[in-house]
């Protein structure tokens, strides 16, 4: 995986969740501090 800079991010993980909330502490990784947050996405395409 790499970021929008082309420098590899390390995954120790199989599988991976993006934040999309901007609150987590382990950006770009979900944290699940969405849920305290109680963050809502806005669905569509």
């Amino acid at each position: 995986m790499t970021d929008q800079d082309g420098r590899e991010i390390s995954v120790h993980q199989r599988t991976v969740a993006l934040c999309r909330c901007g609150r987590s502490a382990r950006k770009p990784f979900c944290d699940g501090t969405h849920k305290a947050t109680r963050f809502r996405a806005t669905s569509g395409a």
